[in-house]
């Protein structure tokens, strides 16, 4: 009796089918806010199966990640990175067992005992059926645009785990699976096709389960994705700020021996991406300590405290930005910033930005209205931090908030004076601008411009 919905709001919204009519329209019973910056573009009840609890929803959006909320507390349990390749996934589908049917049958002839209990051949086919995380599900999508794949269960990130193809020359319209999983049908746009795909995931996992044989520290798979490899400066940096890390949660200012056991404390965890050059606002923070702390809860009962330097590289991979922060990305923020109260000069006065950008005064009263959703966390920085922040920018520990600011700024002078971005990056995005403003058959995107039918 629930119904879900996801928009462009970024909102994860439940509502009581029971209570619902055709005369007082669909009854709200909560709302989550899931995203601040990337689109929800597609959703389906996760796990899947012949029974399940019914309470997870997995979620894609046009950021590239696929996330597994909880519908009862509307907490994030887990952010994967999703496939690449021809846009984010906007349509995701289970991919039953191909010995479903069979199964299904032994599980509806359970023999049921005057204690109510089942056989135990009925439960082992309910189970099998059902595993919450097992590797012979998968899951199929596709893309706006041309891509159709599947994915192994469970979500990791893992690209090895991942199958895709061409499957139209333009728009996919919607896809549909067969009862029993043999079979994934896809339906054109332009083209006016219908197609029937054989779907062979023992491909796919013999892959999956030979990279998994040949990877001797459980990250072979991710070290590809980032920049460099085993041998690249950004993962020795990752392993540097791992065992200062250590250090740090033991104690900098002692002489006592240390005894380092190859993890870090979960609340390190934020200040390991900040190190990363990535930049977590609250909410994803509060997501990922939730997804860590709660990684093994079904297993042991028990709330991670720890992570080692191997989960935190998984950890990292499926967090970041998918393609990095650009100049493009900083200027958009500080034009939504500044919304309509610039009076169209294209600048922002001072008071104004730190009106919206703190939460106390220079006396550490509190200022504002902290969030539209009592729940968000409060994203704004306290008038102390903001001004260590400007130190740590200028890199003058003398600089005041009114000496570093100007009295109005417009989001390139920020970027560039304040941010540090370069004048050839503003320069691009400074084109860019033009373009969206002049050019109403011209799409910009993440600093490239794209050529729309007007």
């Amino acid at each position: 009796s629930k119904l879900f919905s996801i928009g462009q709001d970024g909102r994860l919204v439940e509502y009581s089918v029971r209570h619902s009519s055709d005369t007082k329209g669909l009854f709200i019973t909560s709302a989550w806010t899931i995203s601040q910056e990337a689109h929800p573009v597609g959703a389906m009840w996760f796990p899947f199966g012949f029974r399940g609890d019914h309470s997870k929803i997995l979620i894609s959006d046009d950021h590239f990640k696929l996330k597994v909320w909880n519908t009862v507390d509307g907490n994030c349990r887990s952010t994967t990175l999703a496939p690449t390749f021809g846009g984010p996934l906007d349509k995701l589908l289970p991919l039953r067992r191909a010995d479903y049917n069979e199964l299904a049958g032994q599980a509806s002839e359970a023999v049921v005992a005057e204690d109510h209990t089942v056989t135990a051949e009925s439960d082992q086919a309910l189970q099998l059926l059902n595993p919450p995380y097992d590797d012979g599900q998968f899951l199929v999508y596709a893309t706006s645009e041309r891509m159709l794949g599947i994915i192994q269960l469970p979500l990791d990130g893992n690209p090895a785990k991942q199958m895709f193809l061409v499957a139209h020359p333009g728009r996919v319209a919607a896809i549909a699976t067969s009862h029993e999983g043999k079979y994934v049908f896809t339906v054109g746009g332009a083209d006016l096709t219908l197609n029937q795909w054989a779907v062979n995931t023992e491909s796919v996992a013999a892959v999956s389960s030979l990279a998994k044989a040949a990877d001797f520290d459980g990250i072979e798979s991710y070290i590809t994705m980032i920049e460099g490899g085993r041998e690249g400066e950004l993962l020795h940096d990752m392993k540097q700020f791992f065992y200062y890390s250590q250090l740090r949660s033991q104690g900098e200012k002692t002489t006592r021996a240390r005894k380092l056991d190859g993890t870090i404390p979960v609340a390190e965890i934020p200040n390991m991406m900040c190190a990363l050059g990535f930049f977590p606002s609250q909410l994803e923070v509060q997501n990922m300590l939730a997804e860590v702390r709660y990684s093994r809860f079904f297993e042991t009962g028990r709330y991670v405290e720890k992570v080692t330097f191997e989960e935190f590289v998984r950890l990292y991979i499926n967090h970041r930005p998918t393609f990095g922060t650009d100049g493009r990305d900083v200027v958009d923020a500080l034009l939504t910033l500044m919304g309509d109260e610039d009076g169209g000069a294209g600048k922002i006065p001072r008071e104004l930005l730190l009106q919206k950008l703190l939460r106390t005064d220079a006396k550490g009263a509190e200022i504002g209205v902290p969030s539209q959703n009592d729940t968000d966390p409060d994203e704004r920085l306290s008038y102390k931090e903001f001004a260590q922040c400007l130190k740590s920018l200028v890199q003058d520990e003398d600089a005041a908030i009114d000496d570093v600011l100007e009295d109005a700024m417009d989001p390139m002078s920020l970027a560039r004076d304040i941010l540090g971005f370069d004048d050839a990056c503003l320069s691009l995005v400074e084109a860019d601008c033009i373009v969206d403003a002049t050019a109403d058959d011209v799409t910009v995107q993440g600093g490239e411009s794209e050529a729309a039918v007007a």
